[in-house]
């Protein structure tokens, strides 16, 4: 009982020093207070704020986004690009986010476009503070929340891993369980998500970060994809695929299916590397090879539907930034 009363002593006084200090652009003081909780305070990951430009991202400790956001000038800087470049395009940004998490990716897009967004998320860890994030944007935007996962299979059981601020879908079978009951979580396929909210028929943006899910994402919703033409960016990470059993070779089916040729790589960094034609095999090849887990863990990737020139040229305004 001692030692548990010091602990949260100790997590007390952590607390309040988390709150008092303005972290802003300190990143080595929040890398300091990041390693205190890893090495000392393992189980103690309280909500805190970061100020980042003029506005406040309310995050949990573990979230490393700061640590990358500040350390890497491109991370997490190309979406508010491409999304400010659509609407002008277009005249308006209509965005459906897969994968929504704390709300970080409607955080920097409201920074440069106001739009109507909707935001997916399942992880009931996430959604408090996902609320709190698009809070002060929803007052100019038109933002919604769907409090699911998505994906095409809809039967199976699944166990949710959380980890520095991410969570993945792991589809239960009789090798990995452990010995342990699967959860029954709400997944809903992409097409249905959006018949339940028909204003985000027409988004012009489609954005998937599920951590090895993307495939049953893009399954899910092949009847908006088809119909819609959107730009759609994703995360792309073989790794997980496998994971889970399933072909990464199928994002790119399901891709050429539908009319999507070109793709825009980016490292994890947020760096354009090459644009590349999904048809050819070889070079897709050779692209994944580039992935050591040291200096380049997974791809982002920006892809538009083959009679878009207009959405082409986003892409070659991307690449262009880094003088490819």
């Amino acid at each position: 009982m001692k030692i548990t009363a010091q602990i949260e002593s100790t997590n007390k006084y952590y607390k309040k020093l988390l709150n008092f200090v303005n972290y802003g652009k300190k990143i080595k003081l929040y890398l300091i207070m990041h390693i205190i909780r890893k090495k000392i305070l393992k189980n103690f990951d309280p909500e805190i704020k970061v100020k980042i430009g003029e506005r406040f991202l309310f995050i949990n400790l573990a979230h490393k986004l700061p640590i990358y956001y500040y350390k890497y000038s491109n991370y997490d800087r190309a979406l508010p690009r491409i999304s400010k470049k659509l609407k002008e395009i277009d005249k308006q940004l209509c965005v459906i986010d897969i994968g929504a998490n704390i709300g970080d990716t409607i955080f920097f897009i409201t920074n440069v476009a106001k739009g109507s967004f909707l935001c997916v998320e399942g992880n009931k860890n996430f959604l408090p503070i996902l609320e709190k994030n698009i809070k002060h944007a929803a007052n100019i935007n038109h933002i919604k929340i769907e409090q699911c996962y998505c994906g095409d299979d809809t039967n199976n059981e699944f166990s949710i891993t959380q980890n520095n601020g991410t969570a993945k879908i792991i589809k239960e079978n009789k090798s990995n369980t452990n010995g342990k009951s699967a959860t029954k979580i709400m997944i809903k396929k992409l097409d249905d998500i959006i018949n339940d909210h028909m204003e985000f028929a027409n988004s012009n943006l489609l954005k998937i970060d599920t951590d090895g899910y993307e495939i049953e994402v893009l399954k899910s919703g092949v009847n908006f994809i088809k119909t819609t033409r959107p730009l759609i960016y994703f995360e792309f990470t073989p790794s997980l695929y496998l994971n889970n059993k399933q072909n990464p070779d199928d994002i790119w089916q399901i891709l050429k299916t539908h009319g999507y040729e070109k793709a825009l790589f980016y490292n994890n960094f947020g760096e354009a590397l090459g644009l590349i034609d999904i048809r050819d095999k070889d070079k897709i090849n050779q692209m994944v090879d580039k992935i050591d887990e040291k200096n380049i863990y997974y791809f982002d990737i920006l892809t538009c539907h083959n009679s878009d020139d207009k959405y082409f040229e986003i892409l070659k305004s991307e690449l262009n930034i880094f003088g490819k």
